[in-house]
């Protein structure tokens, strides 16, 4: 039994150790990480065309927060390792990872459009710099239609 309760106490620390910052009532967590999907097809069956995040962002001690969009192509649920990050090119002609930076609090309002063959849209929220002691609440919703 000690065994058990020391267990769950060196997992419950070690969890808390990797800063999950991020809440949201109709996301989906990936695992334990701070990153959450959405399934793009809306509550009549249709698939959308883009989906908006509504985030609430508290800065704490971290410098910024990066926020980082990918997709899943198949019917599976997303799990880490399996996305695929959307992509942009930088002027030197170099295919990078689309991230974006909040940096102070605030609220905002993030749109993404979805590949025709994506199933889910999954958003990350990673810390730069401190424990983090910010939150973050966020939300997504899928456009009605495509």
């Amino acid at each position: 039994m000690k065994k058990i309760i020391v267990s769950i106490m060196l997992f419950v620390c070690v969890f808390l150790a990797h800063g999950t910052f991020v809440t949201s009532t109709n996301l989906t967590n990936v695992a334990g990480t701070n990153s959450w999907y959405i399934s793009i097809f809306t509550l009549n069956g249709m698939p959308g065309n883009f989906i908006t995040y509504d985030v609430d962002y508290t800065k704490g001690d971290e410098s910024n927060v990066a926020v980082t969009f990918a997709f899943t192509h198949t019917t599976a649920v997303p799990v880490a390792g399996t996305l695929a990050y959307l992509p942009e090119t930088s002027s030197a002609g170099v295919v990078t990872t689309l991230t974006r930076y909040m940096s102070a609090t605030g609220h905002y309002a993030l749109c993404v459009d979805i590949p025709d063959t994506a199933k889910y849209v999954t958003v990350t929220f990673t810390n730069t710099g401190g424990t983090p002691t910010g939150t973050i609440v966020a939300n997504g919703y899928v456009n009605l239609y495509r």
